[in-house]
């Protein structure tokens, strides 16, 4: 449940008073590095990729709309900003626009803001030695935009985006992240949104990730210690009074053991899980062996700040030969058919809509239109279920296009960029910009 907690606080960015805008001198550094260090204990942003070499950077965002059209958004410029060193370790925190249409081809041109969080794995947070890539979706209110949220506006149900706390995107829109890493090891991937999914595939030097979702409308209390007492039974009346808009992916690195990962590690070369939902806490699929059966609790209010019954929806994909290695006494691998159920806090199964697949050695399972507070997701063997072999290999590659064919839709007012080539002895590099600058040390040839 930490990792929901956790993200708001991690990628806070540019707002924070001890925040310092860097030199472009030192922006070229780190707007042209190859990769983040992985022995540096650092805690650094994504870039945009430049070149086919880089990595850690981010490829494109790809925007899919209601009407099925698909346009790619056009990169707008990335902010980069220095804040004080944590015991010894290197803070710098960024962010990268894209402007996009929002509904429809022909829909009005709205700004998104990818804030972006790498903690290298060498790197401390919040105590612990643990790498991790964090990737936020959010809104950049264009200057000639109003603000969302009016002074003298009311919360209600015709106008809730008064009643959040952060511009929302406001859109239905699906947003395609293609992105680099380089040194992570995926132990775990996971997310909050809706209609949302996580592709990937080795590349060189790493892994090519494709992270998809939609925002939604997380509900919230102004006092956030309500929430965890909200879910508790007998509190189901408890109505929140704020909204998050949320759209946001995490992906964890594998060390040698828990004293380097948030999540263990030990079956990380047969696969690991990507799990996504759209609650404010969640915790991490287990095996019950009393019931057979693979659970996962969710928490969030029961209701939106309307009293509107809140409802849920989760996904979580797994490798067959990963669910053997973590538990090896499970009775799913080998099944031709599962079961899920919703069951609320009294164990009594709810009225859900559920979907599972089995394709190369992938479990994919899918819940939407339950209710919260605190529903336990349930996976079983069917009863009339076949039988398969066990899968032993270690995983692959997991990646689908789904025809997705892009046409640039926007045309923002983007300064031109022009490129110059530096000199350091025989060193050299080319830097690209709307005014170009020599990193550190080197010469404009």
């Amino acid at each position: 449940m930490k990792k929901s907690a956790v993200v708001v606080l991690a990628l806070t960015l540019l707002g924070q008073q001890s925040a310092t805008l860097i030199s472009p001198a030192q922006a070229a550094d780190v707007l042209n590095r190859i990769s983040i260090d992985p022995s540096i204990p650092q805690k650094s942003p994504l870039i945009r990729c430049i070149s086919p070499k880089q990595l850690d950077c981010v490829e494109k965002v790809v925007v899919e709309h209601s009407d099925a059209s698909v346009e790619e958004a056009v990169f707008v410029d990335t902010r980069l900003v220095d804040l004080p060193s944590e015991s010894g370790q290197k803070v710098q925190y960024g962010d990268i626009l894209f402007d996009f249409r929002s509904g429809k081809k022909n829909g009005p041109i709205k700004r998104l803001r990818l804030s972006t969080h790498v903690i290298s794995p060498t790197g401390f947070f919040n105590g612990k030695k643990a790498g991790a890539y964090w990737i936020m979706l959010q809104r950049e209110l264009l200057s000639t935009e109003p603000a969302q949220q009016s002074k003298n506006g009311i919360c209600s149900v015709s106008t809730p985006l008064q009643c959040a706390n952060y511009p929302a995107l406001d859109t239905e829109d699906v947003f395609h992240v293609y992105l680099r890493t380089s040194w992570l090891a995926p132990v775990s991937a996971s997310g909050s949104g809706k209609n949302f999914n996580i592709d990937y595939r080795k590349i060189n030097g790493g892994f090519q990730w494709k992270l998809s979702g939609s925002e939604y409308l997380q509900p919230m209390f102004s006092d956030t210690s309500k929430l965890t007492e909200s879910v508790k039974p007998g509190n189901e009346n408890m109505i929140p009074d704020r909204l998050n808009p949320t759209l946001y992916f995490a992906l964890d690195h594998g060390g040698k053991d828990l004293s380097d990962s948030y999540w263990d590690p030990r079956c990380m070369d047969k696969g690991f899980t990507r799990t996504m939902w759209n609650a404010p806490l969640a915790g991490q699929l287990f095996w019950d062996s009393g019931t057979q059966s693979l659970n996962f609790n969710m928490y969030a209010p029961h209701t939106d700040p309307f009293g509107k019954e809140y409802l849920g929806v989760f996904r979580t994909k797994f490798q067959k030969a990963w669910l053997d290695c973590r538990f090896p006494d499970n009775n799913l691998s080998t099944a031709t058919k599962l079961e899920v159920q919703v069951l609320d806090i009294n164990g009594v199964p709810q009225v859900a809509t559920s979907a599972v697949s089995m394709n190369n050695g992938v479990i994919d399972i899918s819940v939407t239109g339950f209710h919260f507070s605190s529903p336990k997701i349930v996976a079983k063997r069917a009863l009339d279920s076949g039988s398969t072999a066990k899968l032993t290999s270690n995983f692959g590659d997991d990646w689908s296009e789904n025809q997705l064919q892009p046409v640039n839709a926007v045309a923002p007012n983007v300064p031109k960029k022009t490129t110059v080539t530096c000199i350091k002895g025989k060193k050299i590099k080319k830097v690209t910009a709307v005014k170009p600058l020599c990193p550190i040390g080197y010469k404009k040839r």
